[in-house]
């Protein structure tokens, strides 16, 4: 695959499509080190990643599923089915799952460029991770629910304050060959100024 088909071919791919199959290490390594080669200003590659699989992903998952359950309880938003139908999917999104990486923006200690360039950063190298993984067939979604945003995922991740959670992706093998198409025409998101 070249460079424009593996971009126009990269698609979300939800874990309950995903078939079991675990994803190489190498290939894991390979998403990583594309990871490491995205844009950073004055170079302060932000871009942190904290990788689960094996026996790790099944605590992490059930860990981070008690902490939801926990969380949704006590504020009280959130109904019990709710949430137990929110811990059961946790669990189970993880379990279908071969990696879990935690997408994070390790803040510039000087803040020498403003925050937003280093969370675009942190996007490109997940970019070139999910480019990656597609180059290599590997299914792959970018998920920010649960407690992604909330201070409790910044305490288990042991993360500081100015740090921040983008996200997670969750990787695995998928035989759904999905198609997508953009809704909004092109043309209808440039102006040319000539």
């Amino acid at each position: 695959m070249n460079l424009k088909e593996t971009i126009l071919n990269r698609r979300t791919i939800k874990p309950m499509h995903f078939n079991g199959e675990n994803v190489s290490k190498e290939i894991i390594e390979e998403m990583l080190t594309a990871a490491n080669w995205a844009p950073t200003h004055r170079n302060t590659e932000p871009w942190r990643f904290v990788i689960y699989s094996g026996e790790s992903k099944t605590k992490f998952a059930k860990e981070t599923a008690e902490m939801f359950r926990q969380v949704k309880t006590d504020e009280g938003k959130m109904e019990k089915t709710a949430i137990d139908k929110k811990f059961e999917k946790i669990q189970l999104n993880a379990n279908l799952s071969s990696h879990i990486i935690a997408l994070i923006m390790k803040r510039d200690e000087e803040k020498r460029v403003p925050e937003i360039e280093e969370i675009c950063a942190v996007s490109c190298a997940v970019q070139n991770m999910m480019l990656t993984a597609t180059a290599n067939n590997v299914a792959h979604i970018w998920s920010s629910g649960g407690l992604t945003f909330h201070p409790e995922m910044k305490k288990y991740l042991n993360i500081t304050e100015e740090d921040k959670i983008l996200g997670f992706l969750y990787v695995g093998k998928s035989d759904l060959k999905p198609k997508s198409k953009r809704f909004i025409p092109l043309e209808d998101k440039v102006i040319w100024k000539e």
